[in-house]
């Protein structure tokens, strides 16, 4: 009973101090020891970091055309306002994550970060992860791209598609006189219809075109790749921090997500090639033969997919055997196999080429590329490349650095990957791509990073994570501190500009790939609408900014309602309208409006 009013008493006591201001003077003294110098300087900071990444918005709104970046014409260069874009996202954007990680943080808790913690559930999270992935990627394929082609590349993907769809690897049913209406880029159109592309991901697409799902088969693709990457981290790095940081990394690739949002072959190499790594380091730990021929045959998918990157990935993994602690007569036996399957792999390959191109050692791609220098429809790429090595080897770099993670500067982790085989494995994948690819005469299209260089994105990702581990687990408090904060604030920054700069971009682009289509709204079916390519003409060169210079391919059997047919002129039309009566017959060509914008004449012909 005595207790309880003297805790009575003091609540009161406590009240009264507070009504007669005791309790706003102590409150005072403290608030003036806080506002002091240093408080100051860490809202200076503050403050000068936000006024940075405003002034990106700005000085890009105001300088670079609203982010505009120029496509069609810069593979290994920088066009004018994509490297001002980079040049200031790299400048102000490092100085505003630097003045960000400089400031003193009321909950120091980047200093105290422990991965120690246990009953983390890493399988569940690694799903999660993905699923969120698959749905990202579906809403950046819908709603910013509107399913629109990106590429040229993605008509031709889809062309084949529908060949093994048909179960064909080749169509035999065009006329001569027909061909030259139906040629296209990346195509072949002789006595064999065939895109310069392997099977492997049309194969895919068949299938999603048969269950009526082919915008999603990537985003799917996207998400299994994420948990790949964790398997593939966790094994290793022997660590499932490795492998979930790793995975968390690759999930915010905008490099990744865009790309995978497209209809292009480079999810699926993460796919074959990452499942098939995880195959071979589990033949090396159980010996298993089984393991290693599904893990040879899944580098041979690779092969029937990216060539290049199915041997790349394929050597890696062989020299990861013959480097391998195993007994002599394990190793002898594992290397047996593979040497086996690889070989019939190849046979098959050769015989692919054979089939299609009548020579086994003449691949699909340089078959259609003799062919498109025979038509007058030819991609004139001269212009796409300076030729010089020095632009090989920087700007798969120089763009990898924006687009990895978005960050001003997302390679850095890379020169910190600690000992271990995981730098051993990852370095030599980086770098066999790097110098693979230096005979080729260009880094790919620059519209979500270096696209030939793709398939090292996940093992960018795990170094970062090694690199971040070792740093978060054997630093001191300080460096811990720097670590962690850089990239978050780094991660910031990316969500805050680089992210709304790439949908804004190319969500422009894709608006831009879609405007010739809508001439099918206006024209009267049946009917074919004949075009020279979609940006010739008097279209000057400076505003093409599109990598989809050509139209959409036809179905096979050429029985759409409305046929898009190349323009070979009055007299030569007269051919397709001959064979293919009883229709309407268009011309469109492209022109420029008062707004300086691409538009499309669609007009009438032939009445």
């Amino acid at each position: 009973m005595y207790a309880t009013l003297r805790c009575i008493q003091l609540k009161i006591g406590n009240m009264t101090r507070f009504l007669t201001g005791d309790f706003f003077k102590k409150r005072r003294k403290v608030l003036k020891n806080v506002i002091t110098s240093r408080f100051l300087s860490q809202l200076a900071l503050f403050l000068l970091a936000c006024m940075l990444i405003v002034s990106l918005y700005h000085i890009g709104s105001v300088y670079i055309n609203n982010y505009a970046v120029e496509y069609g014409f810069h593979l290994n260069m920088f066009g004018p306002s994509e490297g001002a874009f980079y040049l200031l996202y790299g400048s102000l954007g490092f100085f505003s994550v630097l003045f960000l990680s400089a400031i003193r943080w009321p909950t120091d808790w980047f200093s105290r970060l422990s991965l120690e913690a246990a009953n983390i559930n890493f399988p569940r999270m690694a799903l999660i992860l993905s699923v969120a992935t698959t749905v990202f990627v579906i809403v950046i394929r819908f709603l910013i791209l509107q399913c629109a082609p990106m590429t040229d590349d993605e008509h031709a993907y889809l062309f084949h598609a529908h060949i093994l769809k048909s179960f064909k690897l080749f169509y035999a049913g065009y006329e001569t006189e027909i061909r030259p209406f139906l040629t296209n880029q990346f195509l072949m159109m002789g006595d064999k219809a065939y895109s310069q592309y392997y099977p492997g991901f049309p194969f895919v697409l068949s299938l999603g075109m048969r269950l009526g799902i082919v915008d999603f088969i990537n985003p799917v693709l996207a998400g299994m790749g994420i948990y790949i990457t964790y398997l593939l981290g966790s094994r290793i790095g022997k660590s499932a921090w490795i492998g979930i940081i790793g995975a968390l990394f690759l999930a915010i690739s905008p490099s990744y997500l865009f790309t995978s949002s497209m209809l292009l072959s480079h999810t699926l190499t993460v796919v074959l090639g990452g499942i098939a790594f995880i195959l071979l380091f589990r033949a090396k730990d159980t010996g298993s033969v089984l393991t290693v021929v599904f893990s040879t045959i899944l580098f041979g998918g690779l092969l029937f997919t990216r060539p290049l990157s199915g041997v790349i990935c394929g050597l890696v993994g062989f020299v990861s055997i013959v480097s391998s602690s195993l007994c002599k007569r394990m190793k002898l036996k594992l290397l047996f196999w593979i040497i086996t399957v690889a070989l019939l792999i190849g046979v098959l390959f050769l015989l692919y080429n054979n089939l299609l191109t009548g020579d086994p050692l003449t691949t699909t791609i340089k078959s259609v590329a003799e062919h498109r220098g025979m038509n007058r429809f030819r991609f004139h790429s001269s212009f796409l490349h300076s030729g010089s090595w020095a632009d090989l080897l920087a700007f798969p770099l120089l763009r990898f650095n924006f687009w990895a993670f978005g960050w001003p500067l997302s390679l850095i982790f890379l020169f910190l990957v600690p000992k271990g085989e995981i730098r051993m494995l990852g370095y030599l994948i980086i770098f066999a791509f790097w110098l693979s690819h230096l005979p080729w005469p260009s880094v790919g299209v620059n519209l979500s990073g270096a696209a030939h260089y793709f398939e090292t994105l996940p093992w960018i990702a795990l170094l970062t994570a090694s690199s971040v581990v070792h740093c978060v687990r054997y630093s001191n408090s300080t460096i811990k501190k720097v670590c962690v904060s850089f990239i978050l604030f780094s991660t910031i920054v990316s969500i805050v500009v680089f992210f709304p700069w790439a949908s804004q971009n190319l969500g422009k682009l894709a608006e831009r790939n879609l405007k010739p289509y809508v001439a099918e709204k206006y024209a009267e079916p049946p009917a074919i609408i004949f075009v020279r390519s979609l940006y010739r003409g008097k279209v000057n060169p400076s505003r093409i900014n599109t990598w989809t210079y050509f139209r959409k391919n036809n179905t096979l059997e050429l029985t759409d309602d409305i046929l898009w047919f190349n323009d070979l002129g009055k007299e030569k039309n007269r051919i397709a309208m001959e064979r293919f009566p009883n229709r309407h017959y268009y011309l469109i060509k492209p022109a420029v409006s008062k707004k300086k914008d691409i538009m499309f004449v669609l007009k009438e012909v032939y009445k």
